[in-house]
C-alpha cells in the first residue's frame, strides 16, 4: 500500500505545481497582514475533500483554516501547521521574475513564499487528497490548520489558536522549509533595546556635554565581550551555543551637536535550557557593572521580544515515523538537526504539549530573498513523506 501510495501521488506532480503556482499569486504579505483570500481559497478545496472546515479570526482579515478528517476511532489526532503570510517582497526591480506572478523554470518554482512557505502548504493538502481519493479509511483524526501571522510571531496565527484551546492533537509536524531534514530543536530569542542618555553641547566645545554615541560604544564592547564568555559552557549537541548580535544603531541629530541619545536593538538567541528572564537580567547585570565604573553612564533597557526554544526527543513516534517514511522514499536516513531560528513549533510543544517535528520541503537559505523558490520535486517528495505518515499513523 505504501507504494501505491507513492506512486499515486507521484502523478499528482501537476496537481501539486499548479495549487503551488496558485498560492503564491495571493499577496499575503505581513505586515500588514491579509490573508482573508488565500484561507478562503484553502477553506474551500479542503471543503471538497471532506473535511470539517471553520475559520478563526484574531483579527479581521486575519483568519486561521482549522480542517478536520474525522477517523472512526477518534484518535489519536495528527496535525499538519503551516503559516499563509510571506514577508514583503521588496523592491520589485531586484526580482528577476514577477514575486507574485510565479515562475516554473528547470523543475523550480520562482515567486515569493515559493520556499516558506506556499509550497508546503500544497504538499499538505495534496497529501491528504492522495489519502482521501485512494479510499483509505482512517481511524484517527488528520487536522490540518493553515496559520496567519507566523512572519510576524505567530500571536494572530498559532500562539492565539493555542491560547484558545483551538489546538488539540497528539502529534504535529509543521511544515516549515527543512530541505527534508527532522528538526527536533530551535532557539528562541529575546530581543532588548537600550538608550543611553547624554548631553548636548557644541561639537566645538565636547567637553561641555556627554556624548551618548561614545558611552553606547562601551556597552556595545561589554556586551560583546562578557556574554559570550557567559556561553562558553553553554551547548546544545545540535544548535551550538547561544548568541548576540546588535542589529540597529541609531543616535545624534547633527554632525555638529555633541549627541544627548544613542539607541541599539540587540537579538540574543537562547538554547533550550535558557529562558528570557536569566538572558535578560545577564544583559541587566553587565550595565549595572558598566555604572559603576562610569557614573556619567545613564541607561533605559526594555524587553521589545521573546520566543521561548523548544526541542523534543528524536525517540518520538512523530520524529521516528517521518525517519521511516523518509527511508522508504529515498532509501537512506534522512539529517535530523536543529533549527537556529524560531517556528510555530515552540507553541505546540511549549504550550500546547503537542511533540512536534519541524520538517518541509524548501531550504531556509531562499527563504526572505529575491528570487525565491523551490524544487518541484522536493515538493512531491514532501507530500510522499506526509501522506505515508498519515498512512502510517491514522490508517
Amino acid at each position: 500500500m505504501k507504494q501505491k501510495i507513492c506512486d499515486f501521488v507521484e502523478k499528482m506532480k501537476s496537481d501539486i505545481t499548479d495549487m503551488t503556482m496558485a498560492l503564491i499569486r495571493f499577496k499575503s504579505e505581513n505586515p500588514p497582514g491579509n490573508e482573508e483570500e488565500i484561507a478562503d481559497f484553502l477553506a474551500s478545496k479542503l471543503k471538497t475533500l471532506g473535511f470539517k472546515v471553520k475559520l478563526v479570526e484574531a483579527e479581521p482579515k486575519r483568519p486561521n483554516v482549522i480542517a478536520t478528517l474525522e477517523g472512526k476511532r477518534g484518535f489519536p489526532t495528527l496535525i499538519f501547521n503551516g503559516h499563509m503570510d510571506v514577508v514583503p517582497a521588496g523592491p520589485l526591480e531586484n526580482w528577476k521574475y514577477p514575486p507574485y506572478e510565479p515562475v516554473l523554470k528547470n523543475a523550480k518554482i520562482y515567486g515569493r513564499g515559493a520556499a516558506d512557505m506556499k509550497g508546503a502548504l500544497s504538499s499538505i493538502f495534496n497529501a491528504a487528497k492522495a489519502i482521501v481519493e485512494l479510499g483509505i479509511d482512517l481511524k484517527g483524526n488528520l487536522v490540518i490548520q493553515f496559520v496567519a501571522d507566523e512572519e510576524e510571531g505567530g500571536a494572530k496565527g498559532t500562539e492565539f489558536l493555542v491560547k484558545n484551546g483551538l489546538v488539540k492533537g497528539d502529534y504535529a509536524v509543521v511544515c516549515e522549509p527543512s530541505h527534508l531534514r527532522i528538526g527536533v530543536a530551535e532557539k528562541g530569542f529575546i530581543r532588548a533595546e537600550i538608550t543611553v542618555r547624554g548631553k548636548a553641547a557644541h561639537s566645538s566645545t565636547p567637553s561641555e556635554g556627554i556624548n551618548a554615541i561614545v558611552k553606547m560604544c562601551s556597552v556595545i564592547e561589554a556586551l560583546n565581550d562578557k556574554l559570550p564568555k557567559k556561553f562558553v559552557d553553554r551547548r546544545h549537541p545540535l544548535l551550538g551555543g547561544p548568541t548576540i548580535n546588535v542589529g540597529t544603531i541609531t543616535g545624534g541629530v547633527k554632525v555638529n551637536i555633541v549627541p544627548d541619545k544613542c539607541t541599539i536593538q540587540l537579538d540574543r538567541r537562547l538554547i533550550p535550557g535558557e529562558n528570557s528572564e536569566g538572558a535578560f537580567n545577564e544583559i541587566i547585570e553587565i550595565l549595572k557593572s558598566l555604572r559603576k565604573r562610569d557614573s556619567q553612564l545613564k541607561y533605559e533597557v526594555k524587553l521589545i521580544g521573546e520566543a521561548e526554544p523548544s526541542e523534543i526527543s528524536p525517540q518520538e513516534e512523530i520524529v521516528k515515523l517521518l525517519e521511516r517514511n523518509y527511508k522508504f522514499v529515498f532509501h537512506r536516513r534522512p539529517i535530523i538537526y536543529g533549527l537556529k531560528g524560531t517556528t510555530d513549533a515552540r507553541f505546540f510543544i511549549n504550550q500546547a504539549k503537542i511533540p512536534a517535528a519541524v520538517f518541509g520541503p524548501g531550504s531556509i537559505s531562499e527563504a526572505h530573498k529575491v528570487n525565491e523558490f523551490v524544487h518541484v520535486k522536493e515538493l512531491v517528495s514532501a507530500a510522499k513523506i506526509y501522506s505515508l505518515t498519515i498512512f502510517d499513523l491514522l490508517a
